[in-house]
């Protein structure tokens, strides 16, 4: 139903979708936190805010999303009040998350269901999907589907280790691996890696995994140098996300990331005065 839904808004993808709603939830949760002068109804609305996008976020139900959202409230809580925290408190914020979920688990009974048996049955078959009767029915948007392309990047990056097979013979080179190793099933639908480190590993060989790598933890260091916990949440959180695709081969995936590096960095540069005081 999720991702009807994002392809009802303009045939978005719905992981796309799904990460920079959750980043937004996130930042709604930080304005609530964070804004102590505001009069009670405006922190209602800031709080309200944050319900409607996580729900959102569940109900779109992008598996690295809703991971990402869960980890990002408690990171963010957490972060807020690490030298305040009471049992009071704490038995708050579990009974709230606790009744969310309850609540959303009633409305939506599926994803019980998906986050267990559909994600994690038969990977004995890693490599071998022709096995099944019916794959389309049975695994395609399964963990198992997922794991036999990551192993197929994997094998074919070790040809050419070192720069990879290039940006525009990425997707081909990999497609001939599936025809090569007699994994028909991937082949007929031309899966890509939906990784984005191993979809650099292909095409740019060490080199550009390398640089991948320095690229995404920029706003990180940002974040731990100017004591930002929404600046590591979002490096965290686009990290996590990139190991189950590749946003950085999508146009919104690369002005996403571009936009707020250049804002996080904007901020790191125009306060590096007072940085240097306090030190």
């Amino acid at each position: 139903m999720g991702y009807s839904f994002s392809r009802s808004i303009y045939h978005n993808h719905a992981p796309a979708l799904n990460l920079i709603v959750s980043f937004c939830s996130i930042c709604s949760l930080y304005v609530f936190l964070n804004n102590v002068k505001k009069k009670k109804f405006q922190k209602f609305f800031d709080c309200l805010i944050y319900i409607i996008l996580i729900n959102f976020v569940f109900l779109i139900n992008t598996r690295m999303a809703v991971f990402c959202s869960i980890l990002g409230s408690l990171f963010i809580t957490i972060y807020k009040y690490k030298f305040s925290f009471t049992a009071k408190r704490i038995f708050f914020i579990t009974t709230l998350i606790s009744i969310f979920v309850v609540l959303f688990i009633n409305f939506f009974p599926y994803i019980i269901q998906k986050y267990t048996t559909v994600s994690f049955r038969n990977l004995d078959k890693i490599g071998r999907l022709d096995d099944f009767e019916n794959p389309e029915g049975e695994i395609y948007n399964s963990l198992v589907t997922r794991l036999s392309i990551w192993r197929s990047a994997i094998n074919l990056s070790k040809r050419n280790l070192c720069v990879g097979v290039g940006a525009s013979d990425g997707k081909r080179k990999l497609f001939e691996y599936y025809y090569e190793t007699d994994q028909m099933f991937l082949f007929k639908y031309k899966f890509p890696v939906h990784n984005q480190y191993l979809d650099y590993l292909v095409k740019f060989g060490i080199i550009g995994l390398i640089l991948l790598i320095l690229y995404m933890i920029i706003p990180f260091y940002i974040g731990c140098k100017i004591h930002n916990s929404l600046i590591i949440y979002y490096s965290l959180s686009f990290i996590v996300s990139n190991m189950t695709d590749d946003f950085l081969i999508r146009f919104d995936g690369t002005v996403y990331s571009c936009i707020f590096i250049s804002l996080f960095g904007y901020l790191y540069v125009s306060n590096q005065d007072k940085y240097l005081i306090k030190r």
